[in-house]
């Protein structure tokens, strides 16, 4: 294993233990997972989420997640890296340049 790709295990290991902590759902993990690491557009839910799209994430979250919707803000607020969340051009550049593998995995 690389030191880039050692760094990327212990950073996803840190982030997903946050995503565990704030509670959210661990049927929602894989999708986020897969974002992370390789830039995998994520569900309708997620996207949103990724996006900062309020409207968008209120119309196809399900129950439980619109219920948790604040520990998502949270969650991505404070865990992590601003470059691919928080706007249509963050994500659509996070998608493009392949995660934090580059698209390799």
């Amino acid at each position: 294993m690389t030191m880039i790709e050692d760094e990327v295990k212990h950073q996803m290991e840190r982030i997903e233990s946050d995503f565990i902590d704030k509670e959210l759902p661990k049927r929602m993990w894989p999708g986020v997972n897969r974002y992370l690491l390789y830039g995998i557009k994520p569900g309708d839910f997620l996207y949103a989420v990724v996006q900062n799209s309020l409207s968008e994430a209120v119309h196809t979250g399900d129950d439980e997640n619109l219920r948790l919707l604040p520990n998502y803000v949270h969650f991505f607020y404070n865990c992590i890296p601003g470059g691919c969340w928080g706007s249509k051009e963050n994500v659509t550049n996070w998608i493009a340049t392949g995660g934090f593998t580059g698209g390799k995995g």
